[in-house]
């Protein structure tokens, strides 16, 4: 099958090599069936821009940085490099942090339970 299907597509080449105006037939075809190619993924992303990509806030995704999401540079030139942002967010290292970080409020207020005491 695989063969017949590599066959098939050497034959559309060498057909669009042969009549080049078909070319523009073929990727309106596509186009309305629904396989464009799609846009490239930026590789660096601001603060904002990862936020709307994932469908979070600035200020969420702010968190997130401050609990280990990757960050490159400083002050105004700081992006989220996507691929190891995605990557982190999929080990689930996210609710790792949320989680060390109610574990850590609950023994603040034990505490300060304690002090109050």
């Amino acid at each position: 099958m695989a063969a017949v299907i590599e066959e098939a597509l050497n034959a559309l080449l060498e057909l669009l090599r042969v009549r080049p105006e078909l070319a523009g037939r073929l990727a309106s075809v596509l186009a309305i069936t629904g396989l464009k190619e799609s846009a490239p993924t930026k590789t660096f992303m601001t603060v904002a821009e990862y936020g709307e990509r994932i469908g979070l806030s600035k200020r969420t995704v702010e968190n997130l940085i401050r609990r280990g999401l990757p960050l490159a540079g400083s002050g105004r030139l700081r992006r989220v490099p996507v691929a190891e942002a995605d990557a982190w967010l999929r080990e689930g290292r996210a609710e790792d942090a949320l989680e060390r970080r109610a574990r850590l409020d609950a023994r603040r207020s034990a505490v300060s339970g304690l002090k109050t005491r």
